[in-house]
């Protein structure tokens, strides 16, 4: 199954008319199809990015700035790599673009609708509160996925790259003679692949996260005023809570490798499995508070049955 289906909201979303009646005024979202291939044309045109500004800095540096100094035969990998340090530096800066976005994209979605009077006429069809919050959900989802997956791909294209370099690094400098060496390649790659698969997917766990705690926010917050300083604060306290969990992430990982390093065996056999256990912490820590925003949301507007 193609991978990037599984991230978009499904295909028969776009039949439902409650979210077709708002998504339809995206211009990346008005099918699924001009969706998922704009998607794809995302890619090339991150791709280009950052391809034209590694070469730029590249021609740059050889050519006017030091071109009377003779460069060393390693140069090319050392620039690589301090572009690489860079560029991924700017792409985790680039989540606060993500969260402003994601946030705001939820915001109106519940709340336009009772402010305008259009959420009376949905109460007296057959619509239950889950079914509009799955559909307004998913229209923040749209709103919210271009500078999203923009990210990703930047991401996966940086995680490609650094793949790259310590292979490129291996060869130049080598890997070792004995089998020994060899494994902790394999082992290293292995930590690489794990940590990029987190690296490259947690804007779309963040963004989830965020566009649901936006619906929450618009399903209880309908002022002009109070909306903006509820996201303001919410995105504060996400930010702070998130704070806790690196630096509780950090401290048990340092832990963890004062305990690994006194045997290179150990770093073999437990580096893949502690990567893939603070993934799967990061999702949980996502996944609740998605989970948690969408069921206050559904609720607050039960309360409006009645």
């Amino acid at each position: 199954m193609n991978l990037l289906a599984r991230l978009l909201p499904p295909r028969r979303q776009w039949d439902n008319p409650l979210f077709r009646s708002q998504v339809r005024l995206i211009k990346w979202g008005d099918s699924w199809g001009r969706m998922h291939d704009g998607t794809l044309y995302w890619a090339l045109h991150v791709a280009l990015l950052i391809f034209g500004t590694w070469l730029v800095f590249m021609l740059f540096l050889r050519y006017i700035a030091y071109s009377a100094n003779s460069f060393p035969q390693t140069w090319m990998l050392v620039y690589s790599q301090n572009f690489w340090v860079a560029a991924t530096g700017a792409s985790l800066l680039t989540s606060l673009v993500v969260d402003f976005r994601s946030i705001t994209a939820g915001m109106p979605v519940i709340s336009e609708e009772i402010v305008s009077g259009r959420y009376e006429l949905i109460r007296l069809t057959s619509i239950s509160p889950v079914d509009v919050i799955v559909a307004k959900y998913a229209v923040a989802r749209v709103r919210a996925w271009r500078t999203t997956a923009r990210l990703m791909w930047a991401r996966a294209l940086l995680a490609v790259f650094g793949l790259v370099l310590i292979a490129w690094q291996w060869f130049t400098t080598g890997v070792g003679s004995t089998v020994f060496d060899l494994l902790y390649a394999g082992a290293a790659l292995v930590v690489g692949t794990c940590g990029a698969v987190v690296f490259v997917l947690e804007p779309y766990w963040r963004m989830k996260a965020l566009t649901a705690l936006g619906v929450a926010i618009s399903a209880r917050a309908l002022s002009g005023v109070s909306a903006p300083l509820a996201s303001g604060l919410a995105l504060l306290a996400f930010w702070w809570l998130e704070l806790v969990l690196i630096v509780t992430l950090a401290l048990l990982f340092s832990t963890a490798s004062l305990w690994m390093l006194a045997s290179q065996l150990a770093v073999l056999v437990c580096m893949p499995v502690v990567i893939a256990g603070f993934g799967a912490v990061i999702y949980g820590f996502y996944s609740g508070i998605q989970h948690a925003s969408l069921r206050h949301a559904a609720f607050r507007l039960a309360l409006l049955e009645r």
